[in-house]
Formats: structure tokens, sequence, C-alpha cells
């Protein structure tokens, strides 16, 4: 358990660097970051056929977010706009998607929004003190970073069970 978790949180630690230096990461980091994910939920007991179907609400709402995103820019631009030449990059994407194989729907939601908003406010104070002109937000890797504080915390017990909505069930019925 151990190895999969430091596993993870390496392959967590080269998206956030390779993102952050260059805006891209090596691809084969995703299907790794896939493996972990799968592999530490069937070493927590899952079965594989529980972890596919878990997956599969948070894969809808993010497949739904980016069709939406699509639709709002090429209404707005009147033609076809492909997000991923100018607005998202493809390591954006995939670390979502990786993301849909260990969180669960309501924490998939709560961390993405969330990653969203921190990475904005984030970059835009860094922006701003290192008078950098590059616009290309590192998403990805900030996103990767803040899943890796979050995953530290979980993995600690500091922050509850990220793979499952019931901490939040009991939190709201409250």
């Amino acid at each position: 358990m151990l190895l999969l978790k430091t596993a993870i949180l390496i392959v967590l630690s080269v998206l956030f660097i390779q993102d952050l230096k260059s805006r891209s990461v090596y691809w084969f980091l995703f299907p790794v970051l896939v493996i972990l994910f799968i592999g530490i939920r069937l070493y927590e007991y899952q079965s594989f056929a529980d972890i596919l179907a878990g997956s599969i609400w948070p894969l809808a709402f993010l497949i739904l977010q980016l069709i939406t995103l699509s639709l709002y820019y090429s209404l707005k631009q009147r033609r076809w706009t492909n997000i991923t030449t100018s607005l998202l990059g493809w390591g954006d994407i995939l670390l979502l998607f990786c993301l849909c194989f260990y969180l669960s729907l309501f924490n998939f939601i709560l961390f993405y929004v969330s990653s969203l908003f921190v990475v904005l406010i984030s970059w835009a104070f860094i922006r701003q003190v290192s008078k950098t002109i590059d616009k290309n937000v590192p998403l990805a890797g900030l996103q990767a970073l803040l899943f890796g504080l979050l995953f530290l915390l979980s993995a600690f017990r500091a922050f509850p069970d990220v793979t499952n909505d019931l901490w939040a069930m009991q939190y709201l019925s409250k």
C-alpha cells in the first residue's frame, strides 16, 4: 500500500514539475496513474467492477463539461472550436480523466470546482508577483499538486476518504 501511495505521489510530482516548466507532460504518466489508482482501490478490497461502476459518473460529468465547453466556445465564435487547440491542454483533460478512477462523484465535482478556483487565484497571484507574460495556465500541474496534497491528507486520515461520498452524506444529514 505504501509503495502504491508513494508511486502516485511521485507521478503527481512529475506532472506538476513538467507542466510548470514546459506546459507539457509525458503522456505515459496518465495510464500509469490510472493503473495506480485502480491498484490502490483493488488493494482496499474493492472489486474491479465496482471501481469501473464508480468511475462512470465522474467520467460522465467530465464529458458533459467538455461538451458544454466546446459548444459554448463554438457558439461564441460562430464556428466549431476545438477546445484542445487553444483553451485546454490534453494534459489537463487526461489528469481529470485519471482522477475519475479514484474520486467518487461528489468528491470529483468538489475537487474539480475548488481546484479550478484555487488555480485561478494562485496563477493570477503568481503572474502578478513574478511579472511573467506567459498566459498559459499550468492547470494539470497545479491540479496535480492540489490533488497530491488532498491525497496525503486523506492518507493520513486528516481528511475524509475521497473514494466514497459517505462523509458528505453524513455531513449533509446533520
